[in-house]
């Protein structure tokens, strides 16, 4: 794919119809990263078509999977939807398990539902993948976006937040989510879950 415009107009066509390959994403995205790749863009995406609108969130999910935040901030600027799924997990979801700070910011920031249940295919809400993760600013941002610490789990081997944390031993994530008003006592999953204190005790953080 070359940057003219016959080449590009078929890759929107391609794109929007979900007739591309990974590779062929990747490369129309790395059209838009340099400055005059950002405003060709932009002028694609100030076309108010369904086209259009199915480019954008197709261009989304492949700058999300590659961290792309220059293309996925120029679609949230242009009003595209935070809220597009990966095969499961929201956008949200998915950079909170990759611990990526920067696209979490702009994912809020564009209005990103921060507390979207587990789907059948992702068992994890934004907030209990960040404590996976053990990266306690992206809790703290994602607390401070209104996310749930009380949010159940997914049924199967799955943990609030607070079990996840006294799981890994992370003392510090354990005190930041209590003083959040974290629940110590939330009852455990009904297949294969414990409770924080069942945790702690079982991988010998007490």
């Amino acid at each position: 794919m070359n940057g003219n415009v016959q080449h590009l107009s078929l890759a929107v066509f391609l794109l929007s119809n979900d007739l591309v390959t990974t590779e062929t994403l990747a490369e129309m995205i790395g059209l838009f990263v340099d400055a005059s790749g950002v405003q060709l863009l932009r002028s694609l995406l100030a076309i108010q078509t369904p086209t259009i609108e199915a480019l954008a969130e197709k261009l989304v999910l492949g700058a999300i999977q590659s961290g792309n935040k220059i293309v996925v901030q120029t679609c949230h600027e242009a009003r595209a939807s935070p809220n597009v799924t990966l095969l499961g997990p929201t956008a949200l979801q998915y950079v909170a398990e990759k611990a990526n700070i920067e696209l979490t910011r702009i994912l809020i920031e564009a209005g990103a539902e921060v507390n979207t249940p587990p789907s059948e295919y992702c068992d994890r809400i934004a907030l209990q993948a960040a404590v996976v993760s053990s990266n306690i600013e992206l809790v703290q941002i994602l607390l401070e976006a209104k996310a749930d610490v009380h949010a159940p789990p997914a049924n199967y081997c799955r943990m609030t937040a607070l079990q996840a944390a006294a799981e890994g031993g992370k003392i510090e994530l354990v005190q930041y989510l209590l003083t959040a008003g974290a629940n110590v006592n939330a009852p455990a999953t009904r297949y294969a879950g414990a409770t924080a204190l069942q945790v702690t005790a079982i991988h010998g953080h007490l």
